[in-house]
């Protein structure tokens, strides 16, 4: 942090030469030692300035007999509301004729020990300060970066774990060239991962606080059994194992099968150890806490409820309609497309004669009903705004260029099952899309909160 200094205006610094300048008459009751000529040129510049202080101390730093240097801390405070500060200033004394005088000019600074009490102060404030207010709850920058720390530590431990799994094969290697090749995508999308953890761990946690705020209004609760059961099933840990049952063999039947070795259920004890140690693992590596580790299982479950929450709220019914589509590869082969349905041509027919939409072109280009949601946006918007019996002008989507015609349009058609599923899956992401965007998420996330790389 910058050192604050107090420096002596130039009315101050007249006073001090005119107060310094006459130094008392040395007598048995007023040493006249540097220290003792500082202290008193340090007395006189506060009560020229009028300065409250308290707790002074004073220490010669050097001393060679004409030529002294001695140090004088003290704690300043400008107005009675202010906190005191603790500062430091060196005062030069020289011997002249037998007397000791102050150099009447010196400056205060903070003492090093209150640049980092200060320091400490401002990280403190700076943790606390918002990344990212939700509904007037606050994330805060310390929280924010121990999740940043601790999925930079699962990334780089998977990334470690690929790596050296990829050592023990040969490139070389015909039939080992599928896993090399497996290995060094997943390496490749965990370290792409890894470069957006900052921004995507904001979101994250921008949703956490928007589902744990819905799910306040609902009455869903996650109890801390329903934590400790979500964490033990990661684990690999069962409570409750089932019972295994043998298959009986009837005993003419000779056994030429090695019997597969059964699996030993993870143990209590071996879950706790397990446990522990991993809690500790990322303790050590990326401060994250075991009540911020136990979070992130609880988080997952209020989504979960919320999902199925949300989803049992999805309509049965939606506006649909029944469409069919031409799709060729460029706009001049759609203007073509289009004048010859303009010229009267029957659109089943050219749709089986140009359309390259495979999946359609032996069905006339016939899509069935759907409702909102299921298509690409360019083409929805354009097919929800014809009646039936309409044509649209040419659709530009990232599949080509589309000729759509709607042949029915139903206000309220029952959901097929696809689409009911589909609907149900997205009711969650769809929920938060809109609420990120409200005017009560308020972002204030910048890269310098962003935390240093460990």
């Amino acid at each position: 942090m910058k050192r604050s200094r107090w420096i002596l205006t130039p009315l101050v610094l007249l006073g001090l030469v005119t107060a310094c300048g006459r130094q008392p008459t040395p007598t048995a009751q007023r040493p006249v030692a540097p220290e003792a000529v500082a202290r008193d040129a340090f007395e006189r510049w506060t009560q020229a300035t009028g300065t409250p202080f308290r707790n002074v101390e004073s220490i010669v730093l050097s001393d060679d007999g004409t030529f002294a240097v001695v140090r004088i801390t003290a704690e300043f405070r400008q107005t009675a509301e202010s906190d005191w500060v603790e500062m430091e200033a060196k005062l030069e004394c020289r011997n002249v004729g037998g007397n000791w005088q102050a150099n009447p000019s010196f400056v205060f600074d903070l003492t090093q020990a209150e640049i980092d009490k200060q320091n400490a102060r401002a990280t403190t404030v700076a943790a606390a300060a918002p990344v990212a207010v939700v509904n007037g709850k606050t994330i805060s920058t310390r929280d924010y970066q121990a999740v940043v720390q601790y999925q930079r530590f699962q990334f780089s431990s998977a990334i470690t774990r690929l790596q050296d799994q990829l050592s023990q094969l040969d490139p070389s290697a015909e039939d080992q060239q599928f896993l090399v090749q497996y290995f060094q995508q997943q390496i490749q999308q965990y370290q792409t991962q890894a470069a957006s953890a900052p921004t995507q761990v904001l979101e994250d946690m921008i949703d956490d606080e928007l589902i744990r705020q819905e799910a306040a209004k609902r009455s869903i609760q996650v109890t801390s059994d329903e934590v400790q059961t979500e964490i033990e099933q990661q684990f690999g840990f069962d409570r409750n194992p089932p019972t295994p049952t043998p298959t009986p063999i009837a005993a003419t039947v000779a056994i030429t099968v090695t019997p597969t070795p059964t699996t030993v259920p993870m143990t209590a004890d071996d879950f706790q150890k397990n446990y522990s140690d991993y809690v500790l693992t990322v303790r050590q590596n990326a401060g994250f806490s075991e009540a911020a580790f136990r979070r992130v299982f609880e988080s997952g479950l209020y989504r979960t409820k919320l999902q199925a929450a949300l989803e049992a709220e999805v309509p049965l019914t939606a506006e649909q309609i029944h469409a069919r589509h031409i799709l060729v590869a460029t706009e001049d082969e759609a203007k073509k497309v289009l004048e010859r349905l303009q010229a009267g041509e029957d659109f089943a027919t050219v749709a089986k004669e140009v359309s390259t939409d495979t999946a359609t072109k032996d069905e006339v280009g016939n899509l069935g009903w759907f409702p909102r949601g299921q298509m690409v946006t360019e083409f929805e918007d354009a097919a929800f705004a014809l009646q039936p019996g309409q044509t649209s002008d040419i659709v530009k989507t990232d599949y080509g260029y589309h000729i759509i015609q709607v042949i029915e349009r139903d206000p309220n058609r029952a959901l097929d099952e696809a689409s009911l599923a589909q609907k149900k899956s997205a009711a969650l992401d769809d929920w938060l899309a809109t609420q990120r965007t409200s005017d009560t998420v308020e972002r204030y996330w910048s890269w310098d909160k962003v935390p240093a790389s460990q």
